[in-house]
């Protein structure tokens, strides 16, 4: 809290004195007038208003952009998995869809597995023509890839495979 005094001058009459009431009025004050407290809360309610809306849509792009980082992992895990093992793994990606196929066989062409996986609820993949499934080798490449992840609010959030080095690398973000 904050003390207020009023100056001197401001209770002082021009030689008359004051009467009780007139001195309860010039003496020293504490707290916040009505006005004050007013004006912060409409300076509060304002700034609320104009970071709230702002906030909900980070929040809705994080979801997104963490379906990217868990997807990119996953790729990473297969990468790996077809290198220690000498298998060959491919994930098919259907259009549209938020759900995966992720296929394994080892070096004669044998089918060791064979798992449909999801991506996490409202989230979709979207990719081009020219993709329909990523597959990682035993040498560690891999087919070159770009796909797309969109959720229902037109957040976007991209991954990309290198063929050469089967890096797998996610850009999050609004990709319009």
């Amino acid at each position: 809290m904050r003390s207020m005094t009023r100056p001197a001058a401001a209770c002082e009459t021009s030689g008359a004195t004051l009467s009780a009431a007139g001195r309860s009025r010039c003496a020293r004050r504490d707290g916040f007038t009505l006005i004050e407290l007013l004006l912060v809360l409409a300076v509060l309610t304002v700034l609320a208003g104009l970071t709230l809306p702002a906030m909900a849509r980070w929040q809705r792009g994080s979801e997104v952009n963490q379906a990217a980082s868990e997807f990119r992992d996953e790729l990473l895990r297969q990468r790996v998995l077809a290198i220690r093992e000498a298998y060959s793994v491919t994930v098919e990606i259907p259009d549209n869809n938020s759900q995966y196929r992720v296929l394994t066989t080892d070096s004669l062409g044998t089918v060791i597995g064979d798992e449909i996986r999801h991506l996490p609820s409202g989230i979709l993949f979207e990719r081009g023509p020219e993709l329909g499934s990523i597959t990682f080798h035993a040498d560690g490449t891999a087919s070159d890839a770009a796909l797309l992840l969109d959720d229902q609010h037109g957040n976007r959030a991209s991954i990309n495979v290198d063929r050469l080095t089967g890096s797998v690398r996610s850009r999050e973000g609004d990709l319009r």
